[in-house]
């Protein structure tokens, strides 16, 4: 039975050079990718090319707990072997009133990406509450956040872009917010928005490699041992 299956896949590659062809450029593909993912492992091609030096202090401004480990797990974990993180967590991620169990699942989050508990700010305010159907009070919000940059001084900043990676209002609210309380500085932290992308190539893995790196955006890559860590 085995030698009929063999031979009928040998029979229909045969019969169909498109299927052929589409099988020989998918393997090719995988090959280039993977290529690709250990060179980056090696460091042989850049993809960090921001201005993030050792010692300097970068803070996260996100809308949920959880938010720092599905969306940036790669960032802070590379980052916090050199830099001085913070995080600062816009709600308690209270909207199924489980505040308290995220905000203890945030800490040991963080702790496990780097963070110490004492770089961790939670905000729990009702004029900015974890739901996508509020409303948030932008200007108290960006008191508070201006607040915690006055005290943190980061040089650089870490939040979501203007789509809010997922869509959801909260990390959209927080983009604006943080974008619009840069003209409130005298000395501009830099601001690093992760970019909003496709469905499809946020499952892709590292098949996306090549499109992330045609980009030119500055990007982190986990090592198969932080992606068990991010986990």
């Amino acid at each position: 039975m085995a030698q009929l299956t063999s031979l009928s896949l040998t029979v229909i590659m045969t019969n169909s050079p498109i299927l052929l062809s589409i099988i020989v450029i998918i393997f090719f593909y995988l090959v280039v990718c993977n290529f690709l993912y250990v060179l980056i492992l090696l460091k042989v091609i850049p993809t960090t090319k921001t201005k993030i030096s050792s010692g300097d202090c970068v803070l996260l401004i996100t809308a949920h707990p959880d938010d720092e480990c599905m969306f940036f797990s790669p960032a802070l974990l590379d980052l916090s072997q050199t830099c001085e993180i913070h995080v600062i967590c816009t709600t308690t991620g209270d909207y199924c009133k489980q505040g308290a169990i995220r905000k203890k699942e945030l800490l040991k989050s963080c702790q496990i990406l780097g963070i110490p508990k004492q770089h961790v700010q939670v905000f729990d305010d009702s004029s900015f509450p974890d739901d996508p159907k509020a409303i948030w009070d932008a200007k108290k919000l960006l008191s508070k956040i201006l607040a915690c940059i006055k005290q943190i001084q980061p040089n650089h900043i870490l939040t979501f872009d203007a789509k809010g990676v997922s869509g959801h209002p909260n990390h959209i609210a927080v983009s604006e917010v943080i974008i619009s309380s840069s003209f409130f500085w005298l000395e501009s932290p830099q601001i690093y928005q992760l970019e909003s992308i496709s469905l499809l190539r946020k499952y892709l893995g590292i098949l996306d490699l090549p499109c992330s790196l045609a980009s030119g955006h500055p990007m982190f890559v986990l090592s198969p041992l932080n992606i068990l860590k991010a986990q």
